[in-house]
Formats: structure tokens, sequence, C-alpha cells
């Protein structure tokens, strides 16, 4: 078990790193501004995506900064302040820099979550404005689209690029209006097809290496194939746009976007395809 305190002052990139659990397998970092200003704007930090190890546990008295963690899959607890919260799929829960917190997991159903650490005077009142205050704990509606801000977060985050920065401030602030949005939303008000859709959309865009078919994304999202697939009516455009995005992905050829889209919508599908990067001639659908 990690049983840390830090200590709240300035710490460099080998420090921060310390910050991180080693009992987790495949986790994916990135690091920004080490040094935020306490008293100075709402500043993301650093941010991950882990999965933990069966005997994963932390035990902490204070952390340098704010954080935010999301469960994406299996179970564990956590404890905040004297506050103990079971933890599954699509929950949510935040700490303060001086919150005395434990996290178990479920060493039959292991963690994988994603985590942000941030910093700035108004951290507290702005998750408070998402309806997670520092210390609570909230099971989200969307799973499947806080996912899939998360990834791209992290995805972004680990890029070399000078706009990365800015681009995952961007990210960090759509991600606190998701939340928002979705937090007073009623569990059962989710279309069941588009959490589908999105879990499948967030894999992907997590393993687009290793996956190699569409159902092995369906079997990783625990759905069914045709799942996968839903109607014109309520996600075709989404599915589209994902459709142009696969065509670039190296896990997917030309036929399996160009498959998928026509499937979804014959005629809108052509006219998505022939937006995307180059592709061969779409065969007329009977």
């Amino acid at each position: 078990m990690d049983r840390k305190g830090f200590q709240m002052d300035i710490i460099n990139r080998r420090e921060a790193s310390q910050l991180l659990s080693r009992q987790v397998t495949g986790g994916r970092y990135f690091f920004f501004n080490l040094a935020p200003r306490r008293r100075g704007p709402l500043a993301l930090v650093m941010g991950g995506r882990e999965h933990c190890n069966p005997d994963y546990a932390i035990s902490r008295r204070n952390f340098p900064f704010f954080c935010l963690e999301f469960v994406v899959s299996g179970r564990g607890s956590v404890e905040l302040d004297g506050r103990r919260h079971e933890l599954v799929p699509g929950v949510m829960f935040t700490y303060a820099p001086t919150t005395r917190y434990e996290i178990h997991n479920d060493p039959a159903h292991p963690m994988l979550k994603y985590f942000l650490s941030f910093a700035g005077a108004k951290a507290p009142r702005r998750l408070k404005r998402c309806g997670v205050a520092p210390g609570q704990v909230r099971q989200l509606a969307a799973r499947a689209e806080i996912t899939s801000v998360l990834e791209d977060l992290v995805r972004e985050g680990q890029r070399s690029s000078a706009l990365a920065g800015d681009i995952c401030a961007a990210l960090f602030e759509l991600l606190l209006l998701k939340i928002e949005d979705t937090a007073t939303l009623a569990l059962h008000a989710r279309a069941p097809a588009r959490e589908a859709f999105l879990r499948c959309k967030a894999l992907i865009d997590a393993n687009a290496e290793t996956l190699g078919t569409l159902e092995e994304i369906a079997k990783s999202a625990g759905v069914e194939s045709n799942a996968f697939f839903m109607s014109e009516k309520h996600c075709a455009g989404d599915s589209l746009r994902c459709c142009c995005a696969l065509t670039s992905a190296s896990a997917f050829t030309s036929a399996a976007a160009t498959a998928m889209a026509l499937f979804i919508s014959p005629r809108r599908g052509r006219d998505w395809l022939h937006q995307c990067a180059p592709m061969p001639p779409v065969p007329t659908m009977m």
C-alpha cells in the first residue's frame, strides 16, 4: 500500500512522478505546470489513465493538488476524510490538498480509472458547481461521454506540441461543463444505444492500435456487435463522424470504415466518406 503525505510546495517533474502509484499496469500520464500558483487561475497540473493491479491500495494524509478521479470499469472503495464510498463504473470522486483519503481495489474486479490533478483559487467553487465538491462522490449518468473527453485529454497531454497545454485546458473546461451538465441527469434518461456507441468510441480512441475488428471492440465494451450500429434517427451523425475518424486509425481499413458508414446510413454514409481522407469509390448498396 502507498502511504504518503506530501508538502504543499513547489515540486519538479521527478518528484511529481513519485506522486503516482506503482501498483498499476500500463499507466499513461502527462505533466504540465508543476508549480502552479495556489491563488492563481484554475490550472491543469497532470493526469493519466491507470489499470489498477489487484493489490492496488493508497492511503494519503494530503496531496499537493486538487484531484478528480473517474472509474471506467472494475470495483473498489474510497474513504474521504473518514467517509467510505463504493466505487463502480461511472463514479467520480474528488479531493482537496488537505483531504485524507484511502483508495482500495477489488482484487477480483480491478479498476480502470482516469485522474486529473489541478490547482487554483477557484477550484473548490468550480467543483461544487459541477456537483462534485472536494470530498464528494457522485455517480455520473453519461459515463461514456465523460470517458471520451478524458481519453482525449490524456492523448493530447502526451503529445509534444506547442499547443498541447492550450488544447488540454480547453478539454478540461469541456470536461467540467460535461460533468456539470450530466451530474443532474437521471441515470435511466440516457439512451442505451448511444451509451453503447460512446463506450465503443472511447475504446477505439484508447486502443486503436490493438483492436482490429468491430467484433473485438464490441466484446471489449461488453455489448453485442450489432449494438455498435445505431439507427440514423438517434446517433447517425456521431457514428458517421466516427467512421471517418477510423479511416486514419491503424487498426482499421478503409473497407471496414466504408462498410460501417453504409450500414448506418447508405445515403449519408456516402456523403460523409466523400469528405474523409482519400478512399476508394463507395459502391452502391442495395
